[in-house]
């Protein structure tokens, strides 16, 4: 594994982190990717893309459903299922990333996946998407074998980052980018636990000029590449007893993580943000929900929501410094190149 961005001198903000650094330090949590990488350049289909499977459930995914909330900074790009989950508040099922062109096929997929699970009502997959086309061939499309290989390799521990899975094809400030996540650690009153929230984001935005590197760090030669402005999708989940609207808010934090490494929101690109909550897992068999939700707000010494809010913009800024640290160069259709940001 190459270092990561704290290895490498980037800062590490204000709040620890869990002891892998990644989203699947909440509890449960679980990643999985796989990498569809077919043909040389010159050749009539060349495919770097992918798909990554986040999943908040430890067991049963398609049943387990988990409020949630979500953001959107710059809408160019796609996230199925918003719309429910604005509606209802929750999520139901894993969460699926990959390229543009692949969204369809893995929607497919996945539904494929609740019916063969068992699930006994109609499943709205959550998948985000990112355009992988500077790299990838029109026809490079991912197909139900990747998703299921990308679902059998859910796991908790350390995320393997860069240019992997669903970020095989992305860039990120015209470097090599792709997946990438952190998590932080909130204690506050005595009263309460820690609690964690974990981000993982798929870069694919930003032009050379954005970038905001931090004091200390040096911008090596100029990247060769010339993509377009694309998006960037990110997911939050937290330990924390968070209800939906209050989910919302930490969705969009995230975007606050990424305008820190310099994204502007540019008119061709997509960030598009989605946050969950493990806390209260919601029984399809009783009227009622039991538990309680932190306040906004109150008489303390401080806002517990406040200092979540906070870590989830340290984590989603060390999260795309990872992504950008941990990306190899990749040679992709026409012959194009585009550099890691380190050798």
């Amino acid at each position: 594994m190459r270092p990561r961005a704290r290895d490498r001198g980037f800062p590490s903000g204000m709040f620890p982190a869990g002891p892998f650094n990644a989203v699947t330090d909440v509890a449960g949590v679980r990643v999985g990717h796989a990498t569809l990488w077919r043909g040389e350049p010159g050749d009539a289909l060349v495919a770097r893309t992918g798909v990554t499977v986040i999943d908040v459930a430890p067991d049963h995914s398609w049943d387990y459903r988990a409020y949630a909330g979500s953001h959107i900074l710059h809408g160019i790009g796609q996230l199925t299922a918003r719309d429910m989950i604005e509606a209802q508040g929750f999520l139901s099922g894993p969460i699926f990333l990959t390229g543009t062109r692949s969204l369809g096929a893995v929607y497919d997929a996945a539904i494929a996946d609740a019916l063969g699970d068992g699930h006994d009502e109609v499943p709205i997959p959550v998948v985000g998407e990112c355009d992988d086309g500077y790299l990838s061939s029109p026809g490079a499309v991912v197909g139900p074998d990747d998703v299921a290989k990308a679902l059998a390799a859910r796991a908790g521990g350390p995320v393997d980052e860069g240019a992997v899975g669903a970020g095989t094809g992305m860039h990120l400030f015209a470097y090599k980018g792709g997946i990438g996540t952190s998590s932080r650690q909130v204690t506050t009153l005595d009263s309460l636990p820690t609690y964690t929230v974990g981000v993982l984001v798929l870069t694919n935005f930003g032009s050379e000029q954005d970038l905001r590197l931090p004091p200390g760090i040096e911008k090596p030669d100029p990247p060769d590449a010339r993509p377009h402005p694309g998006s960037c999708i990110g997911v939050a989940v937290t330990d924390a007893p968070l209800h939906p609207q209050q989910l919302s808010r930490l969705a969009m934090r995230i975007g606050f993580g990424l305008v820190r490494t310099g994204s502007v929101g540019r008119s061709g690109s997509g960030e598009i943000f989605l946050a969950a909550s493990t806390a209260h897992r919601l029984n399809r068999e009783s009227p009622l929900v039991e538990g309680s939700f932190l306040q906004d707000d109150f008489d303390g010494e401080v806002s517990v929501v406040s200092e979540l809010y906070a870590a989830t913009a340290d984590a989603a800024e060390e999260a795309v410094w990872n992504a950008l640290c941990a990306a190899t160069t990749v040679v992709g259709q026409q012959g194009r190149v585009v550099r890691s940001f380190y050798p």
